[in-house]
C-alpha cells in the first residue's frame, strides 16, 4: 500500500509526556501541631500530618494512596508505569530478561496497581481529580498541565525514573 505514495510527510501538531499531578495536602494541625501549619515535608519518610511529595512511579503503590489515584485508560501508560517502577524501560523487549522475577512479577505488580487505582479513564480522570475524589492523576501532559493551571494546590512532576514521550502527527 505504501509503495503507491511517492512522498509522505508528517506534521507535528502536538507532543508531550506522561505526568503525575497530585494535590498538595494541607497539614493536619491536630497531628502535626499548629507550629507546623503550612509546612511541607519533602523527605523520604512518612510523618503523620505531613505530605511526602510524589517523586517516582513507585509512589503509586504507597498504601495511603489506595483508591486515591486516577490514571488514563492506556495500556502503554499503565504497563509502562509498572515497568519503570521495576527498573525496566517502557520499550522492554524481553520482560523475563529485564525485570527481576520476569513476567510473573510484572503481572503481580500490575494487579497491585489495579487495587490502588480508583479510576482508569482517559476522559473523566481529571474530573475526579478536580473534585477531590482522587489525590493523584496520572496522564498526558496535554491534559494534566492545563488542569493543574486551573486548580490551586496542585503539583505536577515527571517521575524521576522517566516517562513516555509522545508526538501527534498529521500525515499528508
Amino acid at each position: 500500500m505504501w509503495d503507491k505514495f511517492e512522498f509522505l510527510e508528517g506534521h507535528n501538531f502536538g507532543w508531550g509526556c506522561s505526568l503525575q499531578g497530585y494535590e498538595r495536602w494541607k497539614v493536619d494541625t491536630e497531628q502535626g501541631g499548629p507550629e507546623w501549619a503550612g509546612r511541607r515535608w519533602a523527605g523520604p519518610i512518612d510523618i503523620p500530618g505531613w505530605i511526602v511529595l510524589m517523586r517516582d512511579w513507585a509512589d503509586l503503590w504507597r498504601p495511603e494512596l489506595a483508591g486515591k489515584i486516577a490514571m488514563v485508560h492506556s495500556s502503554r501508560e499503565v504497563v509502562g508505569a509498572v515497568l519503570k517502577c521495576m527498573g525496566a524501560s517502557y520499550n522492554a523487549n524481553s520482560i523475563d530478561a529485564q525485570v527481576a522475577g520476569g513476567r510473573n512479577a510484572v503481572q503481580q505488580k500490575l494487579a497491585q496497581l489495579q487495587k490502588q487505582v480508583r479510576l482508569f479513564d482517559s476522559v473523566h480522570y481529571l474530573k475526579a481529580f478536580g473534585v477531590g475524589d482522587v489525590w493523584v492523576a496520572v496522564g498526558w501532559s496535554s491534559d494534566v498541565l492545563p488542569a493543574a493551571k486551573r486548580m490551586s494546590n496542585v503539583a505536577v512532576i515527571v517521575p524521576k525514573s522517566g516517562a513516555s514521550l509522545w508526538a501527534d502527527l498529521w500525515v499528508c
